[in-house]
């Protein structure tokens, strides 16, 4: 799921997110941006940049359900948070955070 599809939250709830527990992105992803001359802000708004699904729970509910997918033989994180403000922030690793 590329981050920038989180905005279709904020029609219908009025908030925002901040992942600041972003994984590395994968070497495809790093080649694509190298190569493409792309920047990360389209980059995360493009591709999925190794996030296959993303799960809004409360904090409450974050251990069970990494606790679960782990079980089942998929990897699991946290990878950011709901906030008052509108739009998405993502923490590029070694790069910075950045609005997409």
């Amino acid at each position: 799921m590329a981050p920038s599809k989180l905005r279709r939250f904020e029609e219908y709830s009025r908030v925002g997110f901040k992942l600041d527990g972003m994984p590395e992105p994968p070497p495809v992803f790093k080649a694509i941006k190298r190569l493409g001359k792309v920047s990360w802000e389209e980059m995360y708004k493009t591709f999925n940049m190794g996030i296959g699904l993303c799960l809004m729970l409360s904090s409450e509910q974050v251990d069970d359900a990494v606790g679960f997918f782990e079980k089942e033989g998929f990897k699991a994180r946290p990878i950011g948070k709901v906030v008052d403000e509108p739009g998405v922030t993502v923490n590029v690793p070694g790069y910075g955070f950045i609005e997409v």
